[in-house]
């Protein structure tokens, strides 16, 4: 595991990088800055930003980079990423972060978790390849905002490997307003198309941008805006 230093938007982080997953990911985010579409929103962010699927904490990074006081909910079911996540936080004097071992699905409980031999394409939807099978707690979209309290989230972010689709089908209309943007990197799978998921969103008053991958046909991201929420 090698000890790195970031420097970004003249901050400077350290961080744990324990193999290729960890460089790639880190160099999208502050190199190849993929999430730049959403930069304007996380720098004037009043309400929490969620990060779902938040693997070694590179995005909780990223925002508190951009955003020196907004709270952040960082969820990550797989246990040695959780780990390395508050380590980070921790290595870097980053306060007002709160980490749930955690996987958003469709509903609250237990479900089965396929772990790969990389860090962040472990899923809730059998690959595959994987590399062990585990069980982890989830939590609906809904169930999570009513048990924090949170009326409001300037941005939801995801990257939870095709759960997506379950996630945001199951959420009520009153939930959807209390979601300002959403940026999310979708994963086409049989059955499961992004153009699908974007109808969706826009059905609840959503303006949407899609960007897919140049690497790979079946991934992309999508950031919406919500036109009902100012």
């Amino acid at each position: 595991m090698e000890l790195q230093e970031i420097k970004f938007q003249n901050k400077k982080f350290r961080v744990y990088l324990r193999g290729q997953a960890d460089k790639s990911i880190q160099a999208e985010i502050f190199k190849i800055q993929e999430y730049r579409c959403a930069e304007n929103i996380i720098k004037t962010a009043q309400f929490p930003v969620i990060d779902a699927g938040a693997q070694a904490g590179f995005f909780v990074l990223y925002c508190r980079a951009l955003n020196a006081k907004i709270k952040i909910y960082a969820l990550e079911p797989e246990p040695e990423n959780a780990q390395i996540l508050a380590k980070h936080l921790k290595l870097n004097h980053i306060r007002d972060v709160k980490i749930f071992q955690q996987a958003l699905a469709e509903k609250k409980g237990k479900k089965d978790f396929y772990v790969t031999a990389d860090t962040h394409d472990h899923s809730l939807i059998k690959p595959e390849q994987f590399k062990t099978q585990i069980s982890v707690a989830t939590v609906s979209l809904a169930d999570f905002l009513q048990e924090h309290k949170i009326n409001r989230v300037s941005l939801l972010k995801m990257d939870i490997e095709g759960a997506e689709f379950e996630t945001l089908e199951k959420l009520n209309e009153g939930d959807w307003q209390k979601i300002g943007n959403i940026l999310l990197e979708y994963h086409d799978r049989p059955g499961q198309r992004h153009q699908q998921l974007a109808d969706l969103i826009r059905q609840h008053g959503f303006s949407l941008e899609l960007f897919p991958s140049h690497y790979d046909s079946k991934l992309g991201f999508i950031f919406a805006r919500n036109k009902r929420v100012k």
